[in-house]
């Protein structure tokens, strides 16, 4: 829905989580500092943190990634990321997903289809495809994550209202 959510997680001696506290919950704001108008301009998905400490945002409706700044809180305004290239075809409820951070800055994009992008920072030209992860059968690309190696690891998910949820 477009809202960020900070707060502090207590945890017993075991270390399962047993509260949270601190909650402030705060919307999303777009490139002019407005909050997002509607659940479908705000439709964010995958999260990222930068090594320079920023937040890049993915959204699926709209199909582009944002950057945020909150070093000065929850209130700033986004910064648009280059243009992805091919995006035209993604459906509108099964788009931009999947989001992780290489240690120099760019980012690893994935549609729910499987579609890759490596996307910099910065680039006045729209960003041509990578390629494209082969899921499983039925399986959407729903996030990414960058592992100490170096190594990507990937989440799928399925959903059929008869079989229920699949990770």
């Amino acid at each position: 829905a477009g809202n960020w959510v900070r707060g502090q997680i207590a945890f017993d001696e075991a270390g399962a989580p047993t509260g949270i506290s601190g909650v402030e919950i705060a919307a999303m704001r777009d490139e002019d500092g407005d909050a997002f108008e509607s659940k479908r301009a705000g439709d964010s998905e995958g999260l990222a943190r930068l090594p320079d400490g920023q937040i890049a945002v993915s959204f699926e409706q709209n199909q582009r990634v944002r950057f945020y700044d909150l070093s000065q809180g929850p209130f700033s305004p986004a910064r648009r990321a280059p243009a992805l290239a091919d995006t035209g075809d993604l459906e509108a409820n099964r788009g931009l997903e999947a989001l992780a951070a290489f240690v120099d800055g760019r980012m690893l994009v994935g549609a729910e289809s499987g579609q890759l992008w490596i996307l910099p920072q910065e680039s006045e030209q729209r960003i041509a495809p990578l390629g494209q992860y082969e899921l499983g059968l039925g399986f959407g690309l729903v996030d990414l994550d960058l592992l100490p190696s170096g190594d990507f690891i990937a989440l799928e998910r399925f959903y059929a209202p008869v079989i229920g949820n699949r990770i």
